[in-house]
């Protein structure tokens, strides 16, 4: 029979009779042959054995074996073993402290002509440590084997990765594949603020080399790694680490300006970007801190057409870059208002003369006021007339009529036709 030439460590080993393994105990029948010269072969997750048949004995004559019995013991079952006396080492120097009781029965093969066993999922790169014994009726089984140390392999490291940042906001990953071809996928590993990696995607498929970490942070640097798996799940040694840094935004833009004199609107004007291939203006209009996009212009200057007088507005102008990313907000808000409503008069003097009442009003103080318009209600009707166009500061009303009482307010209209609020008013009777 032609066995498997490999290298096998191995430890002799002291036989306790009657000793608890797993499940029911099995007696030692010194009769039973015992199972020698086992050849292994070791994988990543999975170890394979190999022995001569032992369906006869050296004369010819058929074994009273019925099959076999297979114990293992991890490097962690023995570690978790108490301290044995010093007689009961291994002869190895360094090798670690073996007893029956660190082993644990993991299979009972039922058929005298099997030649061969395997044992899966075990733990990439790790040690354990093998017994055999023949089994025979009645609950019994040979003395043990010799002990095998067996340890498993690793998946080698994908061999190279590099990571680019081409856009803003992106970094691209590029994977060597993988030479083993029992890889099917790759594992997408980054690092996070507390230096742990955290897996972000899996790439089905050995040939399947590309992958795009998005939403990142602008100017920030990101580091990964990858991890190959093969089809039975196992996971290779991680990769070398790669760094890249995201694209930073483009510049602010500078020379932002916003109006605070023109009726109904606000003019906005900026410098051009050398960088920005278009602006993006965002507004908080309601005052709140909320900023929200009102327009994108290709121009460094735009009209904010509004309906209110005085309206006051916070603007951001950010230059937008090729890839149509926003670049950086400006260091502060510029502040825009629309033109607010003149200042309005106030009535100096009122009395009645005659058959008329005359009206009186200073000139408000700031200077906007080109024109006056003058508002009457009689109580009678309780009727409102207004007088427009006043270019005086007084108003003499000859339509009154005796008994009846009548309230005056006046406003001021500036060069854009925008109105003050009225007067505090004044009431009087022929």
């Amino acid at each position: 029979m032609k066995f498997w030439h490999l290298s096998i460590f191995w430890i002799v080993l002291g036989i306790f009779s009657g000793c608890s393994l797993l499940q029911k105990p099995l007696s030692i029948n010194e009769n039973l042959p015992k199972i020698q010269q086992i050849q292994t072969l070791s994988d990543v997750s999975s170890v394979a054995f190999e022995w001569e048949s032992k369906e006869k004995a050296e004369d010819g004559s058929p074994t009273a074996i019925e099959g076999f019995v297979v114990f293992r013991a991890s490097e962690e079952d023995i570690a978790s073993q108490p301290a044995q006396d010093s007689s009961q080492n291994s002869s190895m120097t360094g090798a670690p402290t073996l007893t029956t009781e660190s082993f644990k029965r993991i299979a009972t093969i039922k058929n005298p002509l099997v030649t061969h066993f395997f044992d899966t999922n075990l733990k990439p790169k790790s040690t354990y440590y093998y017994l055999f014994a023949t089994l025979g009726k009645d609950n019994t089984m040979s003395a043990y084997s010799q002990a095998i140390k067996v340890k498993t392999s690793f998946i080698d490291p994908v061999e190279s990765v590099f990571a680019i940042s081409v856009r803003p906001r992106n970094i691209k990953l590029i994977i060597t594949p993988h030479p083993n071809p029992s890889i099917k996928s790759y594992i997408i590993q980054r690092q996070d603020a507390e230096g742990r990696f955290v897996s972000l995607a899996e790439l089905k498929h050995r040939l399947n080399i590309e992958f795009f970490d998005t939403n990142l942070q602008d100017g920030t640097t990101y580091t990964y790694r990858v991890l190959a798996k093969d089809f039975e799940g196992n996971i290779s040694e991680p990769s070398e680490e790669v760094s890249a840094r995201t694209l930073d935004l483009i510049e602010p833009v500078e020379g932002a300006s916003a109006t605070t004199q023109l009726p109904l609107k606000i003019q906005l004007t900026w410098q051009p970007h050398p960088k920005a291939t278009s602006y993006r203006i965002y507004a908080d209009i309601q005052n709140n801190g909320r900023y929200k996009l009102i327009t994108t212009t290709k121009n460094t200057s735009y009209t904010h057409a509004l309906q209110d007088h005085g309206q006051s507005i916070a603007y951001q102008i950010v230059g937008v870059d090729m890839y149509g990313f926003d670049g950086d907000r400006l260091n502060a808000p510029i502040v825009g208002s629309t033109l607010s409503r003149p200042i309005a008069p106030n009535i100096t003097s009122s009395q009645v003369q005659g058959n008329t009442i005359a009206i009186t009003w200073d000139i408000p103080s700031d200077g906007r006021a080109i024109k006056y318009a003058l508002y009457r209600r009689d109580s009678q009707t309780n009727r409102n007339n207004r007088y427009n166009n006043i270019k005086t500061t007084h108003f003499i009303d000859k339509e009154a009529k005796r008994g009846i009482e009548y309230t005056y307010s006046v406003v001021s209209i500036d060069e854009f036709g925008i109105e003050s609020p009225q007067s505090p008013s004044v009431t009087l009777q022929r």
